[in-house]
This record gives C-alpha cells, structure tokens and sequence, in this order.
C-alpha cells in the first residue's frame, strides 16, 4: 500500500518533468493488483517481495533512463550507474576514468610515424652526408644528431606516459586493484596490484601519483566519481600510524 500510494503520488505534475514513465502507471497497477482482498485475502497484506517488484523496475527504469526521472533523482540515478557499472572480465567496479586517454594515443602515434618515416630516410640522409666535402667528424656529428632525434624522442615519451592510466577497476572482496594503461606498443596493459603495494612518494612527482608496487601510475583525483574511492586508493582512510612507522599510503 505505501508503494501504490509513493508511485500514485509520484505522477502528479509537480514531480515529474515530462509525466511519468510508463514503469510508473504499470508498477502501481501491478501494485494495486498485489494488494487487493481478492489475491491475498481479507485483511492479509502482501509479502515484501511482490511490493519490492515494482520497486525495483521503477529503480531499473531510472537506471536506464535517468533523464525521464524528476530533477531531484536525476543525480542520484546517474551516480548508481557509474557506481555499478562492471569491470572487463572481473576485473571489479570501475572508479577511474582518464580523459586524455585519446591525446596520449594520438601524441605516441604521431611520435612512432614520425620516428618511422625519419628511420626510413636514415640511409638517404647518410649518403648525402658522404658526398658533402666537408670533414669526418662533422658527418659523424650530423648522422648521430639524426639518429638521437629519431629514435630518442618516442622512448622518452613512452617513459613519460606509462604510467598514464587510462581505466581504474576495483574488487571491493580481494580490495584489488587493476589499472589499464598503455604499453610500447599503444596496447593496453593491465596491472593488478593490491591496497597494500600502494606506496605515496614524499616528494610529489609531475608524472607520479601513487606507485603500485614499483610502477608509477598517474591518476586526476578530480576524476574520480566518488571522492572515497580515491581515499581509499592512497590510503588516506586509514588512521594516522605512530610517529616512526609506516603512515597511509605506505609513506613514512
């Protein structure tokens, strides 16, 4: 009866935007369905469980359509889809999201085409050289000057992007980590660590957040869905440790 009466009192026009969703009328039929003398008895009312169904599909309609939702469930329902949403082969739920996933592929991208085309015209470049008239060691200054440019620049942009996460899941029952990013090879890598291989460097590093185990990883806490989440990531939940041990994070 409570349930017929909060759907009954949610189709009014003050609540919902656009009217109610169709879950809406077909929960409360179904609802008052439930309750009446003629399924259950006279003076019985009847069991949580069928007055949970349509509980549940209007909780599963909002989760699917939040924008038919009044404005003061909207937020709500948008956070319990990100909250719930499923990680990639168990991985966990997923807490973390980068948004410069796409201009760090595109950046190493660009970097190994370029890097490649440049290795392709080494041995033109070479042979130009040569029949300059000019001396040994400034051909040698030349081509090694190439060579560095080519081949160094993608290695030191992979070593600054590495540790990028792209996607953070968490599994709550093992409270283990997995972080995608991306390897040499712009494939993604995961690696799975736990709460405890989590350690905070003293001295913040542009390109460092946290290192999992003896991987740097770098995160935006302000990407975080819920702030929680990244607490309990960098250990900020626990209790302060005693002077001269261990404190959160893994610190000192």
């Amino acid at each position: 009866m409570l349930l017929r009466a909060a759907l009954l009192g949610r189709s009014g026009s003050g609540l919902w935007a656009r009217g109610p969703p169709a879950v809406t009328a077909a929960a409360a039929a179904a609802s008052a369905a439930m309750s009446g003398p003629g399924l259950w008895g006279a003076g019985r009312r009847p069991p949580a469980a069928a007055t949970a169904g349509g509980a549940r599909a209007l909780l599963g309609h909002l989760r699917r359509d939040p924008e038919q939702a009044p404005s003061s469930l909207r937020v709500d329902a948008r956070s319990l889809r990100t909250q719930t949403q499923p990680g990639d082969g168990g991985d966990g739920r997923l807490i973390y999201s980068g948004n410069l996933g796409r201009a760090v592929f595109g950046v190493k991208f660009f970097s190994y085409s370029s890097s490649a085309a440049g290795l392709a015209l080494l041995p033109y470049i070479f042979s130009q050289v040569s029949a300059e008239p000019s001396g040994l060691p400034a051909k040698v200054a030349l081509s090694v000057v190439a060579g560095v440019f080519t081949l160094t620049t993608p290695v030191l942009l992979h070593l600054v992007t590495r540790g990028y996460v792209l996607r953070l899941y968490h599994a709550a029952e093992t409270d283990t980590y997995t972080a995608v990013t991306y390897s040499a090879l712009l494939a993604e890598k995961r690696t799975v660590f736990r709460r405890a291989d989590v350690r905070v460097p003293e001295l913040r590093n542009l390109f460092t957040s946290f290192y999992a185990k003896t991987q740097s990883m770098l995160v935006n806490p302000a990407l975080f869905p819920l702030a929680r989440d990244y607490d309990h990531l960098m250990g900020y939940d626990e209790p302060p440790a005693p002077h001269g041990e261990p404190g959160a994070g893994g610190g000192l």
